[in-house]
């Protein structure tokens, strides 16, 4: 959970739902900048949402691979009314 903040997954997370955050940015960006008067674009760095980027997809080509549980099933169904 985030200090302070709040991300995408918590409305998931808070239904039960697994959730995960993933940052582009450094954790000193994340912690004194976000939501700051100095969070601007140069705050970021590029590689860092490269990494994320790159975290992020290869995690969803490894659970695309993975049968389903039933929680995520029904999870799956869900989402397509909201999407």
């Amino acid at each position: 959970y985030l200090r302070g903040g709040d991300s995408d997954s918590s409305s998931f997370r808070r239904y039960g739902i697994p959730g995960m955050t993933v940052m582009g940015a450094s954790n000193d960006v994340i912690w004194d900048i976000i939501h700051s008067e100095n969070d601007t674009m140069h705050a970021f760095s590029l590689e860092h949402y490269k990494n994320a980027f790159m975290l992020t997809l290869e995690t969803m080509k490894e659970l695309a691979d993975k049968p389903l549980s039933l929680l995520s099933r029904i999870s799956a169904s869900l989402m397509r009314w909201f999407v």
